[in-house]
């Protein structure tokens, strides 16, 4: 659930830094299941003003919004810019393939079991956090028209530590 609060801050900075008032009804808090994002999706398509883009933030909640965005016959990209957060297994197999932010899921677990030896050799260790850079796969989700996939590394935000809403998992 952390990380899916980081996420959240994450996106409200993004339109801060845009100029871009947040509109609290498009925000949708949840448990993370795909269950319950199939639903908070199926009521935001629902609505006179619905949203033109959608940044599920966990694996689950994507298949729930793309099953919702499927059954209001909703076509990605024409009617729904669409990302997803932990660079889907299958992402790329979609069509149009699935933009996303992949997550060093291998960096990750080292990074965790460093942490773990560390703490286990001495158990009065402060616990620390550690964020680890994503990569944004930009893919035809999100537009009409483009050359082609591309990786794109996330900057750093000047926090002197790499950074990623995906290590409290």
């Amino acid at each position: 659930v952390a990380t899916l609060a980081e996420r959240r801050l994450g996106y409200l900075k993004a339109l801060e830094r845009h100029g871009i008032a947040p509109d609290p009804s498009l925000v949708v808090t949840g448990t993370g299941l795909a269950g319950d994002a199939e639903r908070a999706a199926a009521e935001l398509f629902s609505r006179p003003d619905r949203p033109t883009a959608l940044v599920p933030a966990s694996t689950p909640m994507a298949a729930g919004a793309l099953r919702a965005a499927s059954a209001a016959g909703l076509r990605i990209p024409q009617d729904l810019a669409f990302a997803a957060f932990d660079n889907l297994p299958f992402g790329d197999l979609f069509s149009p393939p699935l933009t996303t932010v992949d997550q060093p899921a291998s960096e990750i677990g080292r990074e965790a079991m460093r942490l773990l030896l560390r703490r286990l050799s001495d158990p009065k260790a402060r616990p620390s956090a550690v964020r680890l850079s994503p990569t944004f796969n930009h893919r035809l989700s999100c537009c009409q028209e483009q050359d082609g996939p591309t990786e794109v590394p996330v900057p750093d935000p000047g926090h002197g530590k790499k950074r990623s809403a995906a290590t409290s998992r």
